[in-house]
């Protein structure tokens, strides 16, 4: 039920890849007052090609800034939730403030291979910990700094890049940032080499207010129900485990095991409650503690916990399922290329992750712009620009001289070559091309370009051509088939234990802009698509969770059962019929 809703708005943030989207959401009726979405190009430059990088301060002036103006709109504002990207890692000094780039979960370091042996950081730490933790994952990422000497000197915690927002958004004053000292009676033991780089150890200090330690996972596990702070460093469940090295069992940080590796547990925040208010903006409207943009996609997609299959494309793109909280369920879905992820108290989700997704159609689309570039290269920004070109011969455009051809020719033209409006258009034209095909001749292709969590090694491949099917229609409808076929793979690895599904959800600009992929990813998991009513799902997701955060909604399914959903291909709202 809802508690008083009245005209009350909750204000939803997802903080992406490679964008930021903030919407405000009607509490009552559940529709979308005002949606937000700007561009994330805080990209940090870094000295190898593997490095992934973003300004952490520069993420946090942009969504304040669009917060504040929000909420001096959509008043009165009843609570705001957070959604970010799973897996990386900044760190924070004994301030709270950030004194490195967020290393985002495309950051490759984990997977670099160590001098001199024949494995990488991640599957050293992997086998040390006797736990998965994947080239990408924070914990993978933090172990490469440490080894390396490269975590900052004044580094006190790790954060995700939503808890740093989330905690900015509620204070900022050095004053209200304490930090817990180190914990010796937590059984690491003596520090040397690089780890001695983190400095002596000290007791927790009472003044911290992170109220009695009472043993290793007193300090790392769920303290539900405890008051707001935004000084303690708090981090949610799901977001904590997708850094690698959680514990199921205890619903907490294996912090034993991490000792034994020489991480320093007194980096980690701690686990935060269900639901749990880590403080306040303008020092009135909660924040809840931020959450995992795929569990945050999850709620505001679904309209229950179980029996939905939601697939997601976006940068990059997952398969998830919903299921009862089980600990033993961990290690049966790793056997099979998925991981548990955890959502609410009692929800976690089966998660089956590409690491490409909609990226590997992003780089079709750049490789046959690419393409016009050479077929037009003496004023080829002016045509990818919609600028009209004057036509040339095709033979001097192709051989590299300086003209342009507006029609290289007429094949080429209407298809692919110098589409007027090159962002929407070229994307359009690949749609086009795949017309007329035949789906049974395309080739195979596996787009893996950035590996995948188990194999960071692994890389794209593409068989079965032939001078037929050698054509822009045939590849673009290969690499839509190869996206959906792996999505697919995965969650076949998920199905057993899992509930039958009921239905099919897709979410995400991948799914919602490409009919093409919606007709395959049908046909691939034998149930019609449906698509949420609302565009960003994952803040919308964020926005229900922090109106239960703050005790407007008294369970998570009353917010939930707001969302109204599209037949893909029927392009007819109507109600999701079970």
């Amino acid at each position: 039920m809802v508690s008083g809703s009245g005209k009350r708005t909750g204000i939803g943030i997802d903080i992406g890849t490679t964008t930021i989207s903030i919407l405000v959401l009607k509490a009552d009726s559940g529709e979308v007052l005002e949606s937000r979405t700007i561009q994330n190009d805080t990209w940090v430059r870094g000295d190898m090609p593997w490095e992934k990088m973003q300004d952490a301060d520069r993420i946090f002036e942009r969504v304040q800034k669009q917060v504040s103006e929000l909420v001096s709109v959509y008043a009165p504002v009843a609570g705001i939730g957070i959604s970010c990207q799973m897996h990386g890692i900044l760190y924070t000094d004994e301030n709270g403030r950030a004194v490195s780039p967020f290393f985002t979960w495309q950051d490759e370091r984990g997977g670099q291979q160590i001098p001199g042996k024949v494995e990488t950081y991640a599957e050293a730490l992997t086998r040390r910990l006797g736990r998965r933790v994947s080239a990408g994952y924070g914990l993978a990422s933090h172990f490469y700094n440490l080894e390396n000497g490269l975590v900052p000197a004044e580094a006190r915690r790790m954060a995700t890049i939503g808890d740093y927002v989330g905690q900015r958004l509620c204070g900022g004053k050095a004053e209200s940032w304490p930090m817990p000292g180190r914990v010796p009676e937590a059984g690491c033991g003596e520090i040397s080499g690089e780890n001695a780089a983190f400095g002596p150890t000290s007791g927790r200090s009472e003044e911290t207010g992170c109220g009695e330690i009472s043993g290793m996972n007193a300090a790392f596990g769920p303290t539900p129900g405890r008051p707001a702070k935004t000084g303690c460093g708090r981090i949610s469940a799901g977001n904590a485990a997708s850094w690698g090295g959680y514990d199921f069992g205890k619903k907490a940080f294996d912090a034993e095991n991490l000792c034994a590796c020489g991480i320093d547990v007194s980096f980690l925040p701690e686990i935060a409650g269900d639901g749990e208010i880590i403080g306040y903006f303008q020092e009135t409207i909660p924040v809840a503690v931020a959450i995992g943009d795929n569990q945050a996609s999850f709620l505001g997609s679904v309209p229950d916990g179980d029996g939905t299959v939601l697939v997601n494309v976006g940068t990059g793109a997952q398969v998830s399922v919903g299921i009862a909280c089980e600990a033993e369920n961990a290690e049966r879905l790793a056997k099979g290329g998925a991981e548990l992820r955890p959502c609410l108290k009692n929800l976690d989700l089966c998660v089956g992750s590409s690491l490409c997704g909609g990226r590997a159609y992003a780089l079709l689309e750049q490789f046959f712009r690419e393409v016009c570039k050479m077929a037009c290269p003496g004023r080829a920004d002016e045509a990818m620009n919609g600028k009209t070109v004057r036509p040339g011969r095709t033979n001097e455009a192709m051989n590299g001289q300086m003209v342009c051809s507006g029609q290289v020719d007429e094949t080429m033209n209407r298809k692919m070559a110098c589409p007027g409006r090159a962002d929407e258009a070229l994307y359009e034209n690949m749609a086009k091309a795949v017309e007329g095909i035949d789906p049974a001749q395309a080739p195979v292709i596996d787009p893996a370009f950035a590996g995948s969590r188990s194999d960071p090694f692994k890389r794209a491949s593409i068989r079965g051509l032939t001078t037929e099917n050698f054509t822009p229609g045939y590849i673009v409808y290969g690499m839509l088939e190869g996206i959906a076929e792996e999505l697919y793979t995965l969650y076949e690895g998920m199905k057993t234990g899992a509930p039958n599904p009921k239905r099919l959800i897709g979410s995400g600009n991948g799914i919602r802009k490409n009919p093409i992929l919606r007709r395959i990813l049908e046909e691939k998991f034998q149930m019609p698509l449906w698509i949420p009513a609302h565009k960003e799902e994952a803040a919308y997701g964020a926005a229900l969770y922090g109106l239960y955060a703050a005790g407007v909604f008294t369970d998570i399914r009353t917010g939930q059962s707001r969302i109204k959903f599209i037949r893909a291909e029927k392009k007819k709202q109507e109600e999701i019929r079970c």
